[in-house]
């Protein structure tokens, strides 16, 4: 294997590269704080395994509340997926939370921490404007640290 261009990232790659390993349908989803770098990740894994992401972002309602998605639409480009038999990545704050609302199941869950940053937004004021208690409650339900197949810390890793 080349190395990866992003050392960071480099066991998560490996991971997911034997899973996706025959190109089976596989649904892979990523979660995390707002500013994490779940999206980061997700443009990188997908471009280097050369799989489909699905940026949960781009299917956000506007003014309608932070986490209100067009489920509609998002269903409909992951059943297109399916039907194509490829693998997929998810990648969202609140991702398995919209993902059970879909009726789909997640074959990996990457849970990505970045405390650094959310130590700066936490100074800043940003949590109270970006979904940061709604994201409390995610993670009180859903658990994804407690529950990922992987965990990423970024800032962890970034240190050493």
């Amino acid at each position: 294997m080349k190395a990866p261009e992003r050392p960071e990232y480099a066991e998560t790659l490996i991971l997911l590269e034997e899973l996706l390993a025959g190109w089976p349908q596989k649904v892979v989803v990523i979660d995390g704080k707002p500013c994490a770098g779940k999206t980061t990740l997700g443009r990188f894994l997908a471009w280097r395994l050369s799989v489909s992401l699905l940026e949960t972002d781009l299917f956000l309602k506007r003014n309608q509340g932070r986490y209100l998605y067009n489920e509609e639409a998002l269903k409909v480009v992951i059943d297109y997926l399916e039907q194509k038999d490829r693998p997929v990545i998810i990648e969202g704050v609140v991702a398995l939370q919209l993902l059970r609302k879909l009726d789909v199941q997640p074959d990996f869950h990457i849970h990505v921490i970045c405390e650094k940053e959310s130590e700066l937004e936490e100074l800043a004021g940003f949590e109270k404007y970006n979904g940061f208690e709604e994201y409390a409650k995610y993670c009180s339900e859903f658990q994804p640290k407690k529950h990922a197949d992987h965990v990423l810390d970024l800032p962890k890793l970034l240190r050493t």
